[in-house]
């Protein structure tokens, strides 16, 4: 028996193995058994995601950091990373320099391990200038940006009315003029239940009194003793704990302070201490194990703030020790999730909250990821990643970026331009490593090279070279789903005869392992073969239980699958 398998919408991404079976789900027919270095679009096609630039290459004894991202207008921002060795680097990515480097003169104390440095959360403040560090076993640091003077400084944080030593919140956010801190850690003055809010308009006023009018400091111990390890809001302050999370709020309509203010737990879900994400009228935060995140976000039926699992129909991607760490968001120009997980892999998702879409993807590369940071810059998301390579003998981290304007697909990547020369030189930092190479400003193919002495060798002279880390896109789709007179044809054996892929502005790629041919006649040798939009068929596949697609792109090139479509053969029943 014949049937024609067609899928054109790829949105809700990878799917879970629990769902195998689950034909009868609306995700299973525009889900994927594997999206690797792919992710999906709300419009339903399946995109590679782009490469990263190295923006710079910043040492650390231990391998360890985090990178938070600083805007201070529509079209300026920087990126600050923190690591072991004291360190706190300020980099221009516009200018692509560094802006401001603090040593351990500057820095009274540092993180100790990879571990400490995860639960750093941060918060910028409401006139854009502060960027405050909060951690529950360290005291708060303040990084300030003097716009007229265009330069950083660096600082602790002196609290009015507390003892410095005993007052170390390990998160903070800013509302209604005040800045609300919590998550201590139970050693000093205050308990993980107690959260304090600043006095209105002086951040670092502390001072609790005994009586406090409407404009001092305040605090409040939860009833329910548990941990706060976030604080965020928008109309409304949320605070998410290991056990539950909270609104907090006036009894009447004027602004929350000591003489109105009521708590209410809105949900049991609890949360890990990681800094959430606002997103339109939600609030992402993950689950206390990182193997959930979920969004939440107030719904007028329910009268009440409703969290949702995000990753429900994905769960597979957050097992066995690949824990959700450090969460961003990039709404333009499409709107895409980014989540480091603990085994130094990316997820990304498009995240459609108005029209119910969301769907994941894994991402690899030559190394692992650390954090990932958003900066939006000129009404576009520049997306940061702090990563180790596998370079010998090199006790150093790289920042990389990607955006609308990147326009290869490699890695780590390092642009050339020299005089017309084979030996490509100034590669120390791939020591050792086999690299892809793009030559030209066309970008066309050019055999792996291994990088010895810090330089490579290339077939024909060249002035400009792309040098990077290969990254494999592949998509593997569900089990055919088919249905024959006599009923589901699931446990039959099936045969894709011919499988046809249509391509959006793509360059050829491996078909259920058919390769195509490097270039076609028409492409000279120096030059790219040309992306297009175009179907591709192959034919006479062999037969077995799941009959799925393949679609796999290992070269440096452009791959964006709108749809899978062709014929296949059914076992007689």
């Amino acid at each position: 028996m014949n049937t024609k398998p067609l899928q054109l919408n790829f949105a809700a991404g990878e799917l879970s193995p629990r769902f195998l079976c689950r034909t009868d789900i609306e995700a299973y027919a525009a889900g994927v058994w594997e999206m690797t270095n792919m992710y999906p679009l709300s419009q339903g096609p399946a995109t590679s995601r782009m490469g990263n630039d190295v923006e710079t290459v910043v040492h650390a004894d231990r391998f360890i950091g985090r990178l938070f991202a600083f805007p201070v207008s529509d079209t300026k921002g920087y990126v600050v990373m923190i690591n072991d060795d004291q360190v706190c680097l300020i980099w221009d990515p516009v200018n692509g320099s560094t802006k401001a480097l603090f040593g351990s003169a500057e820095m009274v104390a540092s993180y100790a391990s990879q571990a400490v440095i995860d639960e750093v959360q941060v918060e910028i403040s409401p006139g854009g200038t502060e960027m405050y560090f909060f951690h529950k076993s360290y005291g708060t640091r303040v990084i300030t940006y003097d716009r007229a003077a265009d330069t950083f400084t660096h600082a602790l944080v002196t609290w009015t009315g507390q003892t410095a030593s005993l007052f170390w919140p390990g998160t903070g956010f800013f509302y209604e003029g005040r800045l609300w801190v919590g998550g201590f850690s139970g050693n000093g003055t205050y308990g993980p239940n107690v959260f304090l809010a600043s006095a209105s308009g002086s951040y670092t006023d502390m001072t609790i009194n005994a009586s406090p009018t409407a404009s001092q400091a305040l605090s409040f111990t939860m009833s329910r003793y548990t941990a706060i390890h976030w604080i965020a809001g928008m109309r409304q302050l949320m605070i998410g704990t290991d056990r539950g999370e909270f609104v907090v709020e006036s009894t009447d309509d004027d602004v929350i302070h000591a003489a109105n203010i009521n708590v209410r737990q809105q949900s049991q879900h609890g949360s890990k201490r990681i800094d959430p994400l606002l997103i339109g009228n939600n609030i992402l935060f993950a689950s206390p194990d990182g193997r959930k995140l979920r969004d939440t976000g107030y719904r007028w039926t329910e009268d009440a703030w409703v969290a949702r699992d995000l990753t429900y129909v994905s769960e597979h991607l957050t097992k066995d020790g690949a824990e959700l760490l450090h969460i961003a968001w990039a709404p333009d120009p499409e709107n895409l999730l980014y989540a480091v997980t603990a085994d130094g892999n990316l997820l990304i998702a498009i995240y459609e909250w108005n029209n119910n879409v969301i769907g994941w993807s894994r991402h690899n590369t030559n190394g692992t990821f650390l954090d990932v940071c958003v900066l939006p810059l000129g009404g576009t998301s520049k997306v940061f990643f702090l990563t180790r390579r596998p370079v010998v003998a090199s006790n150093y981290l790289f920042i990389e970026s990607t955006d609308v304007n990147t326009d290869h697909f490699l890695d780590c990547c390092k642009r050339i331009d020299q005089a017309s020369s084979t030996t490509v030189t100034g590669l120390d930092n791939y020591e050792d490593q086999t690299v892809q190479v793009l030559v030209g400003e066309t970008q066309a193919w050019h055999p792996d090279c291994e990088v010895q002495g810090g330089s490579i060798t290339l077939q024909a002279p060249a002035t400009v070279v792309h040098v990077g880390y290969a990254f494999t896109r592949r998509l593997v789709t569900m089990p055919l789903d088919a249905s024959t007179q006599g009923g589901a044809a699931t446990g039959t054996m099936k045969r894709r005869v011919k499988t046809s892929v249509r391509m959006l502005e793509s360059i050829v790629p491996t078909i259920d392992g058919n390769p195509p041919a490097d270039r076609s006649p028409s492409t000279p040798m120096d030059q790219r073969e040309p992306a297009k939009t175009q179907d591709k068929e192959v034919v006479n596949l062999g037969w077995d239980l799941w009959a799925q697609a393949v679609v796999e792109q290992q070269k440096a090139m452009p791959l964006t699958v709108l749809g899978i479509y062709g014929d296949a053969a059914l076992e007689s029943l």
